[in-house]
C-alpha cells in the first residue's frame, strides 16, 4: 500500500514539472502575444482616433453654434493626427495673438501621448524649432467636453490666457490659415511698398 502512494505521489511531481517545462516554453510567446495585441487594445479603450481633426470656435457648417457656447472671440485653431504607428499625437496650435507675444510664427507644434488612466484628457508639449533646436514654450491640456466632438483646452503657461472652448471643425483647412512667419510678412510688406512707391 504504502509503494502505491509513493508511486502516486512520485507520477504527480512528473506531471507537475511536465507541466511546468509546458508553461516555460508557451509563456515568452504568451507575453509576445499579449504585448503585441496591447496596442490595439489601449487604442480601443482610450478612442484615441477621436482626436484625430481640426477644431476651432467658428466651425463652419454648424447651425445651432450659439448652444456649444464656443469661445467665440478667440481665433485658435488645433490640428491634431493621432499615428497608429506610434500610438501618439501630434499636430500644432494656430493663432494670430502668437505673434503679438514675441512668437514668431502663429502656429506651434504640439506632441503627446494619450493616457490609459485618463482617455478622455490630454496633455501636449507645445514647442517649436529655433535654430535647429526645440524650445519647449507651455503645455496644454485638452479635454473633451460633451458628445458633440467638444474640447476645452487651457495651457499651464502664459501660451493661452483662459481656457477655450473649441468644435470640430470639417470644412476648416490648412489653405484657410496663414502659416507665414512675421519676418515674411515683413518683407512681402516692404516689397509691396517698395513696388507701390515707383508706380
Amino acid at each position: 500500500m504504502g509503494w502505491i502512494r509513493k508511486f502516486g505521489f512520485a507520477k504527480a511531481i512528473v506531471v507537475a514539472l511536465f507541466a511546468v517545462v509546458i508553461a516555460v516554453l508557451e509563456f515568452p510567446g504568451q507575453i509576445n502575444d499579449f504585448l503585441a495585441e496591447l496596442p490595439l487594445a489601449r487604442e480601443h479603450w482610450v478612442e484615441a482616433h477621436q482626436w484625430t481633426g481640426m477644431y476651432s470656435s467658428f466651425p463652419e457648417g454648424v447651425t445651432n453654434m450659439e448652444d456649444l457656447k464656443l469661445s467665440s472671440g478667440s481665433d485658435v485653431v488645433l490640428n491634431l493626427n493621432y499615428s497608429e504607428e506610434r500610438h501618439d499625437i501630434d499636430g500644432y496650435i494656430y493663432s494670430e495673438t502668437f505673434l503679438g507675444r514675441g512668437l514668431l510664427y502663429p502656429n506651434l507644434m504640439l506632441h503627446g501621448t494619450p493616457s490609459i488612466l485618463w482617455p478622455n484628457s490630454l496633455k501636449l508639449k507645445v514647442f517649436d524649432v529655433v535654430r535647429g533646436r526645440l524650445i519647449d514654450i507651455d503645455e496644454l491640456t485638452i479635454k473633451r467636453d460633451g458628445p458633440d466632438g467638444i474640447v476645452t483646452v487651457s495651457s499651464n503657461g502664459p501660451l493661452l490666457r483662459h481656457t477655450l472652448r473649441l468644435s470640430p471643425s470639417e470644412h476648416l483647412t490648412e489653405d484657410d490659415l496663414d502659416f507665414r512667419s512675421l519676418l515674411e510678412r515683413a518683407r512681402d510688406n516692404t516689397r509691396d511698398s517698395d513696388t507701390s512707391a515707383t508706380d
